[in-house]
């Protein structure tokens, strides 16, 4: 079996999700993911959060940081994911994106997203709260086919405080 090379992310976002969830498991898994930078839209949220993780602070996603991505990880508030993935819509059909935090909150906001999300190569929707609201609205949208065909659902929950005390990790993951 070969080893193939890291997967480049292009981090979009400067909140707590990125500092507290994204930029941690990455820099975690150096081995598989290459950070090539975090991009916020303002200086006053982007360089605090580049200086902390010892990542380039990426201005504009014009930049070669997109250029180079294989994939982007997006979380931002909910109205601004339109706004980043129309920006991102040159580069879509080369682009996965892992989007953290409600794409939208109502089934006419997601039909509307629904087009921007078919034109990259893969979209990975992440939720870490158990019991979110949006969870009816996915079962919605799935159910009545508007984001196509789903090719799978996880989820993952850490592992129960037996494991940790022998020593393991608390959390696992597949591939």
């Amino acid at each position: 079996m070969t080893e193939s090379a890291p997967q480049r992310v292009l981090v979009v976002g400067a909140g707590r999700r990125v500092q507290n969830n994204f930029l941690p498991v990455l820099r975690a898994l150096h081995d598989r993911f290459t950070v090539l930078g975090v991009h916020a839209r303002t200086a006053a949220r982007l360089q605090p959060v580049a200086d902390r993780w010892g990542v380039p602070a990426v201005a504009s996603l014009d930049g070669p940081e997109l250029q180079a991505a294989d994939t982007v990880a997006l979380s931002v508030p909910t109205p601004q994911n339109a706004v980043v993935l129309r920006a991102l819509l040159p580069h879509a059909a080369r682009l996965s994106v892992v989007i953290d935090t409600p794409i939208a909150w109502t089934l006419q906001e997601l039909a509307a997203a629904a087009p921007l999300l078919a034109r990259f190569r893969r979209v990975m929707v992440t939720e870490d709260y158990m019991n979110f609201p949006a969870f009816a609205l996915l079962r919605q949208a799935v159910t009545q086919g508007l984001i196509g065909q789903p090719t799978a659902l996880t989820r993952s929950a850490p592992s129960s405080g037996s494991n940790q005390r022998r020593g393991r990790g608390g959390a696992r993951s597949a591939r």
